[in-house]
């Protein structure tokens, strides 16, 4: 088979950043949906409630900008912060 004939090859986009993109989505979605249903957000603890999600947001100390997810207990005696990194 002369080279002009030879299939090339591609890298699929999962393979090469939209997976990273799609798992972050997933992951978002989940934590959006228990704080629609004031459930408690997975890693907090069955008493927490999430109160806010933020996406892609920066702060001057934080090493984390893809996901934060902020809960307290119900009483509101203490708050929880969950912060997810895509790597």
């Amino acid at each position: 088979m002369s080279q002009s004939r030879k299939r090339k090859q591609v890298a699929s986009p999962y393979s090469t950043g939209g997976g990273g993109s799609n798992f972050e989505d997933h992951v978002g979605a989940y934590y959006l949906a228990r704080l629609l249903l004031r459930a408690a957000p997975l890693g907090q603890g069955t008493a927490a409630i999430a109160r806010e999600i933020q996406f892609q947001s920066i702060y001057r100390d934080e090493p984390v900008d893809d996901l934060r997810i902020f809960s307290s207990l119900p009483q509101g005696e203490m708050k929880l912060t969950l912060q997810i990194k895509k790597i």
